[in-house]
């Protein structure tokens, strides 16, 4: 596996697909560090911005370590598929479906500000992108190598 990876070239789609989900963290790596370092000021002016249902979740140590730890693991796991391994997407893939859900959920849990459906809007968006990208047939042909198991006969 390492051999193929060194010798075939990483897709573009593949690559786009990377970025994607690294802008998509983004957003949740902001609140762990907001969440662990930010002041009482800083957290309520952001807690203005968003909805109710963050507010009293900035002050708890416990959501900005569990925020770190996901937001950490998910970009983990969007570098590891550049190398060309296959469960890095699927973990990926789960994360993104994870993340959407509670972004939708707490974009829906009440009104936010226009900036906050935007923001939110375009980090579903980008990454949703990215699992379309991560499944195109040049990223399928990387990802399953010459002599594997799951390469098709046909």
């Amino acid at each position: 596996m390492a051999d193929r990876a060194v010798t075939d070239r990483r897709p573009l789609v593949l690559v786009g697909a990377q970025l994607l989900w690294f802008a998509a963290a983004l957003p949740f790596l902001g609140l762990a560090v907001l969440t662990n370092l930010g002041t009482p000021e800083r957290k309520q002016q952001v807690a203005a911005e968003l909805p109710r249902l963050v507010v009293g979740a900035l002050d708890h140590r416990a959501v900005g370590v569990l925020l770190w730890v996901a937001a950490v693991t998910f970009l983990l796991s969007a570098v590891f598929v550049g190398p060309g391994r296959r469960w890095a997407r699927t973990a990926a893939v789960t994360f993104t479906g994870l993340y959407d859900a509670a972004l939708v959920m707490l974009l829906l849990g009440d009104t936010p500000r226009p900036g906050g459906w935007l923001v939110g809007g375009a980090v579903v968006l980008a990454s949703l992108a990215a699992v379309v990208l991560s499944y195109q047939p040049p990223v399928e042909r990387y990802l399953v190598g010459p002599g594997d198991p799951l390469r098709s006969t046909a």
